[in-house]
């Protein structure tokens, strides 16, 4: 119960810390691992890093599953390479971020069975890509939409985890 109960704090209290801190002091930008490029010295650029471990690690041991461990594993590939640099880094860096998002959801249904949050969420994620990416009538719709999918499907996950894990022990 405790640790269940402090894991999911820490994911909670790193990431509404870690939004708030962005959007106070740069507004809503690209994306969250565009903040990394922000940051001026080697010491704020650590908050990145911490703010992705601060997810990825407790995510793993909060979910308690191979495929949360896997989603976990895939964001800490992004804390290791962080954006920008070579097209080696950047891949690695995009494969981390899409593949933990996208096996953090998939674990919601695949695992605990929460198929009426999973599609849901793919298909606002979907609409919000469009909605970024694709003129409609002339416009794009929506700026910086990787921010916005970024922070949806990590709201997602914190719903799926407290549902499953916090939610029985009340």
């Amino acid at each position: 119960m405790t640790l269940n109960l402090t894991t999911f704090s820490i994911i909670l209290l790193v990431g509404v810390f870690y939004y708030w801190l962005i959007t106070k002091r740069y507004g809503i930008i690209g994306s969250i691992s565009a903040s990394y490029n922000y940051f001026e010295t080697p010491i704020s650029k650590s908050l990145y890093s911490l703010f992705i471990i601060g997810v990825a690690v407790p995510m793993m041991i909060l979910s308690n599953n191979a495929m949360g461990w896997w989603a976990g594993a895939a964001l800490a590939i992004d804390f290791a390479a962080p954006t920008g640099g070579d097209k080696l880094n950047h891949f690695l860096h995009c494969l981390g971020a899409d593949l933990g998002m996208a096996l953090g959801v998939i674990m919601l249904w695949a695992i605990w069975g929460m198929w009426w949050l999973t599609i849901p969420a793919i298909g606002i994620v979907a609409i919000l890509y469009i909605l970024g990416n694709y003129s409609i009538k002339g416009k794009v719709w929506i700026k910086n939409e990787t921010w916005w999918i970024e922070w949806f499907v990590y709201a997602v996950v914190v719903v799926g985890l407290f549902i499953e894990k916090i939610l029985p022990l009340i």
